[in-house]
């Protein structure tokens, strides 16, 4: 039995993840800060992982790293969410090499930030150059961190995420008590491209990542169909067989409310899927509105 290590294997992609891996024969361990059954201990900021994290672990998915939209964005806020992230990685590198260990894949989430909170006509692919805003630099920055670890691994794969659908969490768990009352909210015009992805899609990419010898490199792990906010609110609606009052939240309320995290609610790209779909990866949710049937 193969074995798959994750960091944040108690997050939403997480907790989904390890169930599907277990549906399919893996062995898992969780690293986490916390304790508990099947859980790991490991302190990032402390440099501390324990002693048996990596016994018979053949393939390590890195999904740790502080949520971007819990919180205002404080200088002190902005630090934790970018160290989160890539002293994370550069500990699991420090631990591999001291104990000689070598895996058969590492793979690491990123984000579709990685282009910049812009919106536009542009389709973004993964050669396009990463754009100059926080969340950009955190995700260059983040897959810098992943890609150190080529030297102890056969593969190195990394997926830039959008927006993740599940019922759990996210902005869908958000929007779906107001769309069941009729209401939906639309921030700034409305216009800004939604890059989503349903998470069992995004589960089946990570499974993908460690199954398929030929997955390597930097994907872009979205739907390839792109829907403004506008669209998405209205698509949500009609899922629910509900029609909908639009409350539209002009641009400057929302950096009011929000500060600098509200650019990313008004700013949105259009970011390709082709890349995944030519190294034969096949969607099970490419329709928003099925999408959002099959989690509703």
């Amino acid at each position: 039995m193969e074995k798959v290590l994750i960091t944040g294997g108690t997050g939403l992609i997480g907790t989904y993840l390890r169930n599907e891996l277990h549906r399919r024969g893996y062995g898992t361990v969780i690293l986490s800060r916390r304790s508990g059954t099947g859980l790991v201990k490991w302190d990032v900021e402390n440099e501390f992982i324990a002693s048996d994290a990596f016994d018979g672990v053949n393939h390590i998915i890195h999904l740790a790293g502080e949520n971007v939209a819990d919180k205002r964005w404080s200088e002190a806020r902005k630090k934790s969410i970018l160290e989160s992230r890539t002293k994370s990685a550069q500990l699991i590198l420090n631990e591999l090499q001291v104990r000689n260990i070598h895996l058969k894949t590492f793979v690491s989430a990123s984000a579709v930030g990685y282009y910049g909170t812009v919106t536009g006509d542009i389709l973004f692919v993964e050669t396009t150059p990463g754009g100059n805003d926080f969340l950009a630099d955190v995700c260059q920055k983040w897959e810098q961190s992943a890609l150190a670890l080529t030297n102890v691994a056969d593969r190195v794969c990394i997926l830039r995420t959008g927006l993740v659908l599940a019922l759990n969490g996210g902005l869908l768990k958000r929007l779906l008590l107001p769309a069941k009352m009729g209401i939906s909210v639309v921030f700034g015009d409305g216009k800004q491209f939604m890059p989503w992805i349903h998470i069992k899609d995004l589960c089946n990419m990570y499974i993908k990542s460690i199954e398929d010898g030929n997955f390597s490199g930097i994907y872009n792990a979205v739907s390839p169909n792109s829907v403004t906010n506008r669209e998405f609110s209205d698509i949500l609606g009609k899922a629910l067989n509900k029609r909908q009052l639009i409350i539209k939240i002009p641009q400057i309320v929302v950096s009011i409310i929000f500060g600098e995290l509200g650019q990313v609610l008004v700013s949105g790209s259009k970011i390709s899927a082709k890349k995944i779909i030519e190294a034969a990866y096949e969607f099970e949710f490419t329709d928003l509105e099925k999408a959002f049937r099959d989690l509703i």
